[in-house]
Parts: structure tokens; C-alpha cells; sequence
């Protein structure tokens, strides 16, 4: 059986999947909100109400949001490294948030508009950098960090020279969900509601994007349009985030991949947004949960146990595309191609120079064209299953050499039979 099957059957079945989310989700919600429940009934009313659940349910709309955002950026981009932390966008959403404290302090409406603008901001930057670079997945990532850095330094400077502007500094710089309130908490759902379901909108679109631009333009989708909209949800879902949670990273890059490796079988956009949904909701609550417990009656950042799972995540998954390219599958496969390319050309010239072939070589030769055929189907098959791993050029370089080889075997076949005939 070939890999690529196994790996399929090995993955959890969507249904699972879900029912799973949603348990965990609920669990973490449930733990969230009455674990440690004592004292007083009426001050625990207080708690519960003011502080525990605007903190749970800051958790479920943030989780989702920065999930989704990150499944949006990578489909929009083709980049599987994609995600608003490493581009920048939430540093972005967080200089102009800090800046809106400094200017408007007191006024949330402020705050959260600034945080719109700073994340679109960043995106544009980002997407104009590339695009003036030589738009690659690679020029994508070291525009996000380029940006991301930019931003980062503006942070930091108001953090040191206006440190009022920020109350808790250690919350915002590494994602905390300890000051969220009701009113934060109901701009935040105003924006991030209606950005997932326009998600589950564009979904249809963005699963045209997988077959190239110019199979979906041929498709009737408005290829450029749609990305840019696809792009602009995920910037606004980035910074609504930021205005719950402060900078909470990697959680868009983890949530989306490991759906992808452990869950998926075949997803649509829209069912992989689902389970973002359920997914990052689960991981922020879970992080939110165990930085209360962990050191309590301290507290860690919520971003702070993220980003020990994230950056791990991360190097891990630069190394696995790094691997790719050093697998001995890749030189062998390449090994076959120009071999048979070779045997083809040499088949062709004796055939064209009219020199006397006999039965033994003609059976020799279609034996040899049916390995070809076979290696050929092997080598798109292994294509198909590294798809996101293999840089555009190299996509594109590869697409060209597989067109070419099966035009040289079908040539050949077709020539076989001539010559067959006229023995």
C-alpha cells in the first residue's frame, strides 16, 4: 500500500474529531470557570460573574479567533508557516493598541479600532514587502519577522518611555487574559463573529486555491479579490485578539498544522475551520487554566506557556520541510526520471533512423515503458503528498518535468504500436 494511503487511514475520522473538540472545550470551560470554587456565596457570585466568566469566555473568542486567523493566512498564502504572530500582524494590532491607551486612555472603542488598524496595517506591509521581493513563501515569513521586529521595537519603546499606558506590561507583552471585561469582551465578539463566519463564507473560494490561480480564475472565482478578503477576516480576527488577550503567539500556527497532521482526511476549509474553532478555543482555555494552577496563587502569562509549545513547534516544523529535500526518495526519484528520459530518447532515435527492431527489444521496450509509466504515477503521488512542502519554483519546475515525461511515454507507446503493426 503506499504511504500516502496509510498516512490517510492512520488519521482520526472528522467526526471524532469534533465530538472530541467539543468535549474538551466544554471540559476546560467547566474547569475554568468552578474550579476552586469556596468562600462566601455572594462574593462568589462576584467572582463568577465579573471576573471568571468574561476571563472563559475571553479564552473561547481569542483561541478561535487567533486559530482561524492563522488557518486563513496559510491558505491564503500557500504557506503552512503562515500565521499572525511570525507576520507581524499581532505585534501590529498591539503598537497601536498601546498607542491608543496613550492617546485615548480609558476609551475601549478607541483601543479596538487602533488594534483593527495596526493589524491591517502590518498585514499590508507585509503582503508589499513580499510581493516588491519576489513574492515566495520564504520572502513571506522573513518580511513577517522583518515587520514583526518593527513593530516589536515600537512596543517595547512605549513600554519604557510611557509605562502608564499600559496597566499589567508582563500580561500584554506575553498574552494574558487577567484584565479581560465585559465591555472588551463585547467589541471583541462584534468583530470576531461575523470574521468567522465570513470564513465559512470564503471557505468554497479558498478551496479553489489549491488548484492554482489560473484553474480558479478558469473556475469563475475572483482569485485576487477573494484572497485579499480571506486576508483581511484573518488581519481583523488577529486583532481582536490582541484586544482580549494581548500578544498571544504561535497558537495560529499550532492549532491549524496539528489539524492537519492528526485530524484531517480530505477537509474542506470549512470543516477545518470548525475545528480551529474547537481546537484553539481548547488550547487557550487549557493554557489559561494551567497558568493559574501551575504557580498558584501566582499566575504565568497565558502567551508565555503558548510560546513554550510554539516555538518548539515551529523549529520542528522547519526542520521536517528541511528533511524533505534531504530524503533519499527525492534524489532517487529524480535518478529515474532523467534514466528513463534518457532510454526514451535513445528508443526514439532508432526508431526515427528506421533501423530494424525485433520482437525481443519491442517487449523489452513497452516493459520498459510500463516501470516508466509506474515510477511516473509514484513520483506525482509523492508530489501530491509533500504538496505544501515544496517551494513554488520548485512545484512549478517539477509540474514541467512531469508533463514532459508523460508526453515522451505516450510518444513512445504510440510508437511502439506502429512499429509492432508493421512487423
Amino acid at each position: 500500500m503506499h504511504r500516502k494511503d496509510v498516512h490517510e487511514q492512520n488519521k482520526v475520522p472528522y467526526a471524532i474529531a469534533v465530538t472530541a473538540g467539543t468535549l474538551l472545550t466544554v471540559s476546560f470551560c467547566l474547569l475554568s470557570l468552578f474550579y476552586g470554587k469556596s468562600g462566601d456565596e455572594a462574593v462568589w457570585h462576584q467572582i463568577l460573574c465579573y471576573v471568571r466568566i468574561p476571563r472563559t469566555a475571553g479564552a473561547v473568542l481569542c483561541g478561535a479567533a487567533l486559530a482561524v486567523s492563522g488557518l486563513l493566512l496559510q491558505e491564503a498564502l500557500h504557506n503552512p508557516l503562515a500565521s499572525p504572530s511570525i507576520l507581524g500582524i499581532n505585534n501590529g494590532a498591539g503598537l497601536f493598541a498601546l498607542l491608543a491607551s496613550l492617546l485615548f486612555p480609558g476609551r475601549v472603542y478607541a483601543r479596538s479600532v487602533m488594534a483593527l488598524c495596526g493589524a491591517l496595517l502590518a498585514t499590508g506591509l507585509v503582503y508589499l514587502i513580499a510581493t516588491c521581493a519576489g513574492f515566495s513563501k520564504t520572502m513571506i515569513i522573513l518580511s513577517g519577522v522583518a515587520v514583526s521586529a518593527l513593530m516589536s521595537a515600537g512596543i517595547n519603546g512605549i513600554i519604557t518611555f510611557y509605562p502608564e499606558s499600559v496597566a499589567d506590561k508582563a500580561a500584554f507583552s506575553l498574552g494574558g487574559l487577567s484584565g479581560v471585561t465585559w465591555p472588551v469582551l463585547a467589541l471583541a465578539g462584534a468583530l470576531i463573529m461575523p470574521c468567522l463566519l465570513g470564513g465559512l463564507f470564503l471557505s468554497r473560494g479558498i478551496d479553489l486555491f489549491a488548484l492554482g490561480d489560473e484553474t480558479a480564475h478558469s473556475l469563475g472565482l475572483n482569485v485576487k479579490r477573494h484572497r485579499c478578503l480571506t486576508i483581511l477576516a484573518a488581519a481583523v480576527l488577529a486583532g481582536a485578539a490582541v484586544c482580549v488577550g494581548g500578544l498571544i503567539s504561535f497558537l495560529g500556527l499550532i492549532v491549524p498544522n496539528l489539524i492537519r497532521r492528526i485530524f484531517s482526511q480530505n477537509l474542506t476549509t470549512a470543516g477545518s475551520l470548525l475545528l480551529c474553532v474547537l481546537y484553539g478555543s481548547a488550547l487557550l482555555l487549557a493554557a489559561d487554566f494551567l497558568g493559574r494552577r501551575l504557580l498558584y496563587p501566582y499566575e504565568l502569562p497565558v502567551g508565555l506557556l503558548i510560546s513554550l509549545l510554539g516555538a518548539p513547534f515551529f523549529l520542528g516544523m522547519l526542520l521536517h520541510r528541511k528533511r524533505i529535500f534531504i530524503c533519499p526518495d527525492f534524489p532517487q526519484l529524480i535518478s529515474q526520471i532523467l534514466r528513463i528520459g534518457n532510454n526514451i530518447n535513445q528508443i526514439a532515435r532508432v526508431g526515427n533512423e528506421n533501423r530494424h527492431i525485433s520482437k525481443a527489444q519491442i517487449e523489452k521496450t513497452q516493459e520498459l515503458a510500463k516501470c516508466s509509466r509506474k515510477h511516473l504515477i509514484d513520483f506525482i503521488n509523492w508530489c501530491i503528498e509533500e504538496d505544501k512542502n515544496i517551494p513554488k519554483s520548485v512545484g512549478l519546475h517539477t509540474g514541467k518535468a512531469i508533463n514532459n515525461l508523460a508526453d515522451s511515454i505516450r510518444r513512445l507507446e504510440r510508437r511502439l504500436e506502429i512499429i509492432e503493426k508493421k512487423l
